[in-house]
């Protein structure tokens, strides 16, 4: 029985779906079959011919036909250079990926010889199991490192994606690594590890942060040489620091940021769109983190409005003055070179360059300015002592904020910030009060 794709709505939108659980055909060593989906029409075709091929085959695959894990990894690499150009995964993601994979060929297995020099076929669930538990063990750089068990997994899902590929190839039979499972290590930590598992991000002392603008804003002055001439004009590397801490937008979605976007009326910011990374030195523009699908397969951006305050209106104004291109469909924040911010990286060594300087103040990520915008509006949030999300600010207000997709996410992050010690000590007091109601302090 031949195989033929066949158009079917999945996941609110229309894909190709190639089928192959009907008992009329051949199943490679006795698998059941199933559902695999494609966005194109010719990934679908290209995939079907591979299953009706194997079928004239009588369903079994030679050892001769089987591909070399080595061999495979160069072929996941291209597939997932391919993918990262076109925009389906990330270049953070991809590149992790392929990584991942070239780290496994290259552990010794426990006979000697390299996995990577095993046959796809040949690969078994003991291959998988001695990989993970005993091959995975240290950092392929720090060998003093031992690997967590979210790298493990991350590699392992590398490990599965690659064997997909072996078996739309006809390099293997069956995708053993996804048989593997994880086995549970809930109590087999020390204290120190559990309590590195459980830190947050803690909220920097208001005074601190207050110092930390200051300082950032002398960034953007003009220097001058011996000769009291002006060397570099002003430019916005201050301001991009503090409109990441006044905004909470990710860097991609600040370096996307059009002047049109910015309604100095309103006092508000329209975020619509985020660059990503599809290479070392390729950017593209997407929609941003956490978008969804309309029902008719439509990406729909996850817009999102952000207040102003008069400080970053008036530090934005001064800009859009100075500012080489500052017509509608201009970038806000652009290099000295009036081109596009590729990364963080100078806006980071800047901004570590002056907390550095600040006595007690924390080690801070980049990414962690957008922390710091969620403390600013969870104490608002504390102030108003709306714990049950009913008074001026709720919960659901700052997931939209922060741009967050499920509001789960947003209590996981802050939700260790809402203090409210009154409460709690009614609380904690009725408790006791019911066996030792004449108890005080």
């Amino acid at each position: 029985m031949q195989v033929q794709p066949k158009k079917r709505w999945h996941n609110n939108r229309a894909q190709w779906v190639v089928d192959t659980r009907p008992e009329g055909i051949r199943k490679v060593q006795g698998q059941k079959g199933g559902e695999k989906f494609f966005d194109t029409q010719l990934e679908a075709e290209e995939y079907a011919a591979q299953v009706n091929d194997l079928q004239k085959k009588s369903g079994s695959i030679t050892p001769t036909e089987a591909g070399f894990l080595s061999d495979l990894v160069g072929k996941f690499k291209d597939l997932r250079d391919n993918q990262i150009l076109q925009g389906q995964v990330s270049f953070s993601y991809g590149d992790s990926q392929k990584k991942a994979l070239n780290h496994l060929s290259t552990i010794k297995m426990n006979d000697g010889q390299f996995f990577g020099e095993l046959k796809c076929l040949d690969i078994t669930i003991a291959d998988i199991r001695y990989l993970v538990e005993k091959g995975l063990t240290k950092n392929r750089k720090d060998k003093t490192k031992i690997l967590t068990l979210k790298t493990k997994k991350s590699y392992l899902n590398a490990l599965k994606l690659a064997l997909d590929l072996a078996i739309e190839l006809g390099w293997a039979s069956e995708n053993v690594a996804r048989s593997y499972r994880f086995r549970a290590n809930k109590y087999n930590y020390s204290i120190e590890e559990v309590e590195a598992k459980n830190k947050k991000f803690d909220k920097i002392d208001p005074n601190l942060l207050k110092i930390l603008i200051n300082n950032v804003l002398k960034l953007d002055k003009p220097t001058f040489n011996s000769r009291n001439e002006q060397v570099l004009p002003a430019w916005c590397d201050g301001l991009a620091i503090i409109f990441a801490a006044f905004t909470g937008l990710r860097f991609g979605e600040q370096s996307a940021l059009k002047w049109k976007f910015v309604d100095f009326k309103s006092k508000e910011i329209l975020v619509v769109a985020a660059h990503r990374r599809v290479a070392k030195k390729i950017i593209r523009a997407g929609f941003p983190k956490n978008s969804r699908k309309s029902m008719k397969g439509q990406d729909l951006a996850s817009r999102r409005t952000i207040p102003m305050g008069p400080l970053l209106l008036q530090e934005l104004q001064k800009w859009k003055v100075r500012s080489p291109r500052s017509d509608d469909e201009d970038l806000v924040f652009i290099t000295r070179n009036e081109t596009l911010q590729v990364s963080s990286d100078n806006w980071r060594n800047r901004f570590k360059a002056v907390y550095r300087k600040i006595e007690g103040f924390p080690h801070t990520r980049w990414h962690d300015l957008r922390h710091i915008y969620a403390s600013i509006i969870i104490d608002q949030m504390n102030a108003q002592n709306t714990l049950s999300g009913r008074g001026n600010m709720s919960w659901h207000e700052i997931k939209t904020l922060m741009g967050h997709q499920k509001i789960e996410t947003t209590l996981d992050h802050y939700h260790h910030w809402i203090k409210n010690p009154e409460k709690d000590q009614a609380r904690a007091k009725a408790i006791e009060s019911k066996y030792f109601p004449n108890a005080t302090l």
